[in-house]
């Protein structure tokens, strides 16, 4: 058998039943902040009896790391939802995806109409080879800073990964109606428009590349690992969640979810995200899962 068979080979053989592909925020994390240690033990734990387990998460690669650094997880993870897919723990970029310049002009002139300040503004640093994030502050909800113009109008000209913003409802409304009616947004971009997990009241509105869905690095990563479609259980809790719904094997919804999602898309409803309950899910199926 040659060198490159016997390597696929052992590949195969060290797959385990299933591939676990979760959600952070609402989800697998019980604090805004990261995974708290008492979860984090408990996760490394199931990692070691051989549980194969990635992100899919609308956060980037900082924010995601300070989220799991405590664990053992060892894969590529899927981050700003779906816009870019990265080697954990070494943060290597894997594939990424850009909004063109025309939809990127389009959509901060609606903006500053409507005077909105983005709170992240992402692009590909082509120098020196990552995505890099220019971000406010919404981990505090009582000093929500959004970012000036000045600190991201030089890297307009740049491919353009993510554009976003955080306010309450009633301030994103209007901007969300024009933009699902503007053709040049629609086919530049992918919209999300949700609830934040941890600060009920205010929502994101999010511009991602057109193809930029978490079930469309999914897809990449079962092929990357030889995995099949029923082979794959994801765990989520939000609407940003539903296309990675819609191609898994297996749902599995956390409590703490929008009654709409436990009952449209789960095959299963475990305890909230508060609770543990991915946790408590492999924790109850660890046989099935390896």
């Amino acid at each position: 058998m040659s060198h490159q068979k016997l390597t696929k080979f052992r590949e195969c053989i060290l797959l385990a039943k299933k591939l676990l592909i979760c959600d952070l925020d609402g989800t697998l994390l019980d604090d805004i902040n990261g995974l708290s240690p008492k979860y984090a033990n408990r996760l490394n734990s199931l990692l070691d009896k051989g549980i194969d387990l990635t992100i899919a998460t609308g956060r980037d690669f900082e924010n995601t790391h300070i989220a799991i650094r405590n664990t053992h997880i060892r894969n590529p993870v899927i981050l700003t939802n779906g816009a870019i897919m990265a080697d954990y723990p070494s943060g290597s970029v894997l594939d990424y995806l850009t909004i063109p310049h025309e939809t990127v002009q389009n959509i901060y002139t609606l903006a500053d109409k409507l005077s909105l300040q983005t709170i992240v503004f992402a692009y590909y640093d082509k120098k020196n080879g990552y995505p890099r994030f220019i971000k406010g502050n919404w981990l505090d909800f009582n000093f929500i800073k959004r970012l000036h113009p000045n600190e991201f109008y030089p890297y307009l000209e740049d491919p353009v990964i993510s554009i976003q913003f955080m306010y309450p409802k009633k301030r994103l409304d209007e901007i969300y109606e024009l933009s699902r009616n503007d053709e040049k947004i629609l086919q530049g971009s992918h919209i999300l428009y949700f609830e934040d997990s941890f600060l009920p009241g205010m929502y994101w509105l999010e511009y991602n590349p057109l193809n930029a869905r978490k079930e469309v690095m999914v897809e990449s990563l079962l092929k990357k690992k030889g995995y099949s479609v029923e082979d794959t259980i994801i765990f989520g809790d939000n609407y940003n969640d539903v296309g990675m719904f819609q191609l898994a094997g297996k749902v599995v919804v956390v409590e703490n979810a929008p009654e709409e999602i436990k009952t449209k898309y789960a095959d299963h409803v475990c305890p909230s995200n508060k609770d543990g309950g991915v946790l408590q899910y492999i924790e109850q199926h660890l046989d099935e899962l390896v």
